[in-house]
């Protein structure tokens, strides 16, 4: 089980995962970036499980590394021309500019969810499209919203059971909220990770 955790200007952020019993290596994979006027936050979950798996994430973090400030399509569009010799990943992710506005895009099922931080703590799930990048892509939907400060975007592959909403407190840290929803919602037969940002605006 790893945590890492990290900020930018205006994002707070923290990320934790395990392999499937029985692998060394995860083919679930994060990577939280800053570009030029935003923070971008991409998780993927390359097919199956073990080294090829892993390999396919690897290659998917290098070109949104290496590209942080291409628009949402174009990384998907690149990342799907990278990925044609390997296994392919399931991918979503999330834009968040300094003034909170958040656009996003997904393929496949990377489970993201925005959680408001007024009472009742109202939340909102990023639409995502069904696809493979790097096998079979669908038509691009890119989707939007307003963070407010203190609002929390969680994201979670498929190895975190559907209903984590539950373990969402927004008051807490970003590394007691990933850490709980892999305690409580992690299945256990998958690979599996989460992150979880914090859009703090001005109150950094």
């Amino acid at each position: 089980m790893t945590l890492t955790a990290g900020a930018t200007n205006w994002v707070e952020w923290a990320a934790i995962g395990c392999p499937i019993p029985g692998e060394t290596s995860s083919g679930d994979g994060h990577l939280v970036v800053r570009g030029a006027s935003r923070t971008l936050i991409a998780v993927m979950d390359g097919l199956g499980h073990g080294p090829e798996a892993h390999r396919a994430t690897t290659a998917a973090i290098a070109v949104i590394a290496e590209f942080p400030d291409a628009s949402l399509p174009s990384l998907f569009e690149l990342c799907h021309g990278a990925l044609r010799r390997t296994r392919g990943v399931v991918m979503t992710i999330a834009s968040i500019a300094a003034d909170g506005q958040m656009e996003w895009m997904g393929v496949g099922n990377v489970e993201a969810i925005v959680v408001r931080s007024l009472a009742p703590y109202a939340h909102e799930a990023i639409v995502t499209r069904g696809g493979v990048v790097g096998y079979r892509m669908p038509s691009f939907h890119l989707g939007g919203t307003h963070l407010d400060a203190g609002d929390v975007l969680v994201m979670a592959t498929d190895g975190i059971r559907s209903g984590f909403i539950s373990s969402v407190d927004p008051v807490l840290s970003p590394e007691i909220i990933a850490s709980r929803i892999l305690e409580e919602h992690g299945r256990g037969n998958d690979d599996a990770l989460v992150v979880v940002a914090r859009y703090e605006g001005d109150r950094r």
